[in-house]
C-alpha cells in the first residue's frame, strides 16, 4: 500500500481546515472570546497535527503540535488571547499554508523548518504558563483515554474471537503455537472522527509487521486499505 494515494485527499482536507483556522482567527482577532471559536482553532490545528504525522510531513507536524500546547492552555484559562499571541497564531497560518503549498508543487514541505515562530510559540507558552508547558497536551491524551476506557471490553473480545479461519490459516497458527511463536488476537478501533481513516490503518499494519507476521485480517488487507470497513479491524499475528 503507498500512502502517497492519500496526497491528493491530504491537501483537500488541509485546505479545507486551513480555511476554518483563518475565519476563526479572524473572529479572534474582532475580540471574540466565544469558547466555540477558540474550540474551532484547537480542533482545526489538531487534526491537522493527525494529519501530518499520517502522511509524514514532520515540519507540519511539529508547528501544529506547538500550536496546539498553546491553545490548550488558552482553552483551559491560562492564557489570554492578546495581539501579540494573535499575530503569532496568524504566522502559523502563513507557514501551514505554506507548507501545503510546496507539497502541491514539489510533494514535499520544502526547506523551511519555521525555527523561530516554532521559537516564539515556546516563549509564549513559558512565559504565560510556565507550570503548564507541558499539560497543554493534556485534554488531548485524557481525551483519548477515556475513549479506550469506554471501550466495550465484551465486544473487543467477540471481535477477533468470532473470527472464521481457512484451513491454511489455522494450520499456520497451529505451527507456530508448537515451534513456541506467540499468538495475539487483536481488535483495533479508530476514531470516528478520525481524517485519512485507511492511511491510519496502513501505518498500523506496517508497525505490525515489523512485530511479525499478520496471519488474518478481518476485514481483508484489501478492504481496509480501500477504507471498506467502519471503524474497526482485526487481526491475528504470530511473532
Amino acid at each position: 500500500m503507498d500512502i502517497t494515494q492519500y496526497l491528493e485527499i491530504f491537501i483537500e482536507e488541509s485546505k479545507e481546515h486551513l480555511q476554518g483556522l483563518n475565519t476563526s482567527l479572524l473572529e479572534l482577532e474582532k475580540g471574540s472570546l466565544n469558547k466555540d471559536v477558540i474550540n474551532e482553532v484547537f480542533r482545526a490545528a489538531h487534526t491537522l497535527k493527525g494529519m501530518a504525522a499520517t502522511m509524514g510531513f514532520k515540519g507540519m507536524n511539529v508547528l501544529t503540535h506547538d500550536m496546539e500546547n498553546i491553545l490548550s492552555e488558552i482553552r483551559n484559562d491560562n492564557m489570554k488571547v492578546d495581539a501579540n499571541l494573535l499575530d503569532v497564531l496568524f504566522q502559523c497560518l502563513d507557514a501551514l499554508e505554506q507548507f501545503v503549498e510546496s507539497i502541491i508543487e514539489t510533494g514535499s514541505e520544502g526547506p523551511d523548518n519555521n525555527e523561530a515562530l516554532i521559537g516564539r510559540l515556546n516563549a509564549i507558552l513559558k512565559g504565560q504558563a510556565p507550570n503548564n508547558a507541558t499539560s497543554g497536551a493534556s485534554p488531548v491524551v485524557k481525551s483519548s483515554g477515556s475513549t479506550n476506557e469506554k471501550a466495550d471490553k465484551g465486544a473487543h473480545i467477540h471481535k477477533y474471537a468470532s473470527i472464521v479461519f481457512s484451513d491454511f490459516e489455522r494450520n499456520a497458527l497451529i505451527r507456530a503455537r508448537k515451534e513456541n511463536y506467540n499468538c495475539f488476537g487483536v481488535t483495533l478501533y479508530i476514531s470516528s472522527s478520525c481524517v485519512l481513516k485507511s492511511a491510519r490503518a496502513f501505518i498500523i499494519f506496517r508497525t505490525l509487521e515489523n512485530l511479525g507476521q499478520i496471519i488474518k485480517a478481518v476485514p481483508i488487507v484489501q478492504d481496509i486499505e480501500d477504507e471498506k470497513f467502519d471503524n474497526d479491524f482485526s487481526v491475528f499475528i504470530v511473532t
